[in-house]
């Protein structure tokens, strides 16, 4: 920016500040045109704040939305511009509340648990794929098994180093084959193609990372019905108390997921992760152990087994629990005091789009490390209330948009490819066109459409799903909330555009009006000052003086008998523009001239007065003045003034 102008537009606003003050006391005084003016600032500056936030959400949100993938769950902008409506106090809120009593005895019982000396299992650990197809493994359990451990195993198969040969890859995935890991240097068995027989592989990372996850699922199970927040909570009316999920993740990829309502959410959970998905690429996991400050137990030593594994290898010493919090350095005693708080004890995360379609969630995280073992995080999710926050939420952003946004409960049955929700006959067109969307999608690929923020394709509108809620009903099939909404960015935009022209107009108005009143004002100058020019033209040969001045008190016009009574040529009088007071002969007569400006400024009459001037040798010139003030509408100033001056 050029500030050399800035002293020059300073003078210039000064040279024109009596102008400015009229136009300002016309406004002040003249009530329709002050109402004008104001209903027109007013107006403008409301159109021009909405079309400022309505610019930067387009250019921070919308306008990126635009440049995600045309359809499916990868929708990084579109997921910004949901979690935008979330409360963003609720997590500082959260962190300061205290853990429940409750909690303490469930957290030192899974310490234990990790603890323990991990078997090693000669027969392994036997897993198969969820579904024919998918590259997904989880436990094998024959059904009613009274040992089957709780949560459900979500184990994808590129894990397993070194991987199958083909034909035995085939097999479990294809045909649903078993496949057991074992641990350490057991003979790996390949069974030939088309046997029914379980596949046997070596690889101890994924085997010691399914035990780990058995050795505490209990604790986890339990957990995962801890309520992590008192109904006398002040974040209680946004978060609900019972985590709608805890899992264990664990750094090689292995994860166990747990839900208080089901042991065994295999049925929840089955197929609704893609194979690719790995869990310690979650924004959640490493923070837990690198962050500063940083959140974990760690046990040490290595806890492998108290036996021998060879002859010749020594048995360990029991295993010792510490735990570490803030630096990995420091220890402390596992006991939690009474008043620790979320915040203390876990790291909490930013409120994120669940995977596993349990819509808005906050993630609290606590890491384990095992020497010896590897390092786990253990992870409780808390959803936002649906009734309370994010519905209410979202539905005031979406329909900001200028877009649409309904939710429907829909009974979903994925074995079956089975969708069936209320009150789709009640449906709008527009409803009922993006519920159709929703289905066909749901035909093709269910378990991505209805667990996880999915965008389907249609040009530039952005029609997605939302699952907010979810429950499993006793026949198996899973009751589902879904939001669904669409709103147009372009549309978003035009409307913007609109409210932009609509605020120009009505500041354009304003300086219209403002400039019709300086006009007026400028027309009544010069109609006052081309009348006065005739009455100075008439007075120059008038044996009586007389005399102008200006709102500044110069004498800007005079006649010749003027010039005589001061004993100044006329022309140094016009040039130089002494001020009346100038000429004032002494200080009575300028206490007399103060009192006769006071009156002027004051808009009240002045009659004529005496007073004495002071001719160009010093000599006192009594004069009776006789004089009128150029009418004004400028207040608390000298108006215009002339008169002619008797000599006494």
């Amino acid at each position: 920016m050029n500030t050399a102008i800035i002293p020059e537009v300073l003078s210039a606003i000064w040279q024109q500040r009596l102008r400015i003050a009229a136009v300002l006391r016309i406004l002040a005084t003249r009530t329709p045109a002050l109402i004008t003016a104001l209903i027109l600032l007013c107006a403008g500056g409301t159109f021009l704040g909405i079309y400022v936030e309505r610019s930067e959400r387009y250019e921070a949100v919308v306008g990126k939305v635009l440049t995600d993938a045309g359809g499916g769950r990868d929708q990084p902008a579109l997921q910004a511009l949901l979690l935008s409506s979330v409360d963003s106090d609720a997590v500082a809120a959260l962190r300061s509340e205290k853990l429940d009593s409750s909690f303490e005895e469930t957290w030192n019982q899974l310490v234990t648990e990790a603890a323990q000396p991990l078997p090693d299992d000669t027969r392994g650990v036997e897993l198969m794929v969820d579904t024919p197809g998918a590259e997904t493994l989880t436990e094998y359990w024959k059904p009613d098994d009274p040992n089957r451990t709780p949560g459900y195993l979500f184990a994808p198969y590129f894990l397993l180093i070194p991987p199958l040969d083909r034909a035995s890859q085939e097999e479990v995935i294809f045909h649903s084959v078993p496949l057991i890991v074992t641990p350490r240097d057991l003979q790996v068995v390949r069974q030939p193609a088309g046997s029914a027989e379980p596949i046997s592989v070596t690889d101890q990372a994924v085997y010691t990372q399914v035990a780990l996850s058995k050795a505490i699922a209990e604790s986890m199970q339990r957990l995962a019905g801890n309520p992590m927040i008192a109904t006398s909570s002040s974040v209680a009316h946004l978060l609900a108390a019972v985590p709608v999920q805890a899992y264990v993740v664990m750094s090689g990829g292995i994860t166990r997921v747990f839900m208080h309502d089901d042991p065994n959410p295999t049925t929840f959970f089955g197929s609704q992760f893609p194979t690719t998905t790995f869990f310690p690429s979650r924004p959640y996991f490493w923070p837990t152990f690198n962050d500063h400050p940083s959140f974990f137990t760690r046990i040490v030593p290595p806890c492998r087994t108290e036996v021998p594994l060879h002859p010749n290898e020594a048995a360990q010493p029991p295993c010792a629990v510490l735990d570490a919090q803030h630096t990995p350095g420091s220890t402390f005693s596992s006991a939690i005091a009474a008043d620790t708080t979320i915040g203390q004890f876990f790291r909490v995360s930013q409120p994120y789009l669940d995977l596993g379609g349990s819509g808005v969630v906050v993630t609290l995280t606590r890491g384990l490390m095992i020497d010896g073992v590897g390092s786990a995080v253990i992870c409780i999710d808390l959803r936002f209330d649906d009734n309370n926050g994010v519905l209410k939420a979202l539905d005031n952003t979406i329909k900001s948009l200028n877009g649409n946004i309904f939710s429907v409960a829909c009974d979903v049955s994925f074995a079956a490819e089975h969708l069936n929700c209320t009150n789709e006959e009640a449906m709008t067109p527009v409803e009922n066109q993006l519920f159709y969307q929703v289905k066909n999608e749901f035909s093709r690929t269910p378990t991505q459409v209805l667990s996880d923020l999915y965008r389907f394709d249609s040009g530039t509108t952005v029609r997605f799903s939302l699952p907010l809620d979810r429950t499993i009903n006793n026949d198996g099939s899973q009751r589902l909330t879904l939001v669904l909404a669409s709103f147009d960015p372009s549309v978003y935009k035009t409307h913007t555009s609109i409210i932009a022209v609509a605020a120009a107009t009505a500041f354009g108005i304003l300086t219209a009006f403002i400039a019709y009143l300086w006009g007026s004002l400028e027309v009544g100058w010069s109609r006052y000052s081309a009348a006065f020019h005739e009455v100075d033209r008439v007075m120059e040969s008038c044996p009586t003086p007389y005399a102008r001045l200006d709102t500044d008190d110069k004498i800007i016009a005079a006649n010749l008998a003027f010039s005589k009574l001061i004993k100044e040529p006329l022309d140094d009088i016009l040039r130089n523009k002494p001020t009346l007071r100038s000429l004032c002969y002494d200080d009575n007569a300028r206490s007399v001239y103060d009192q006769i400006e006071a009156l002027r400024k004051a808009r009240e009459p002045v009659v004529p007065y005496d007073l004495t001037l002071g001719d160009a040798s010093g000599q006192p010139v009594p004069v009776k003045i006789h004089s009128a003030a150029i009418p004004s509408d400028i207040r608390d100033s000298l108006p215009g003034t002339f008169g002619i001056l008797i000599q006494r």
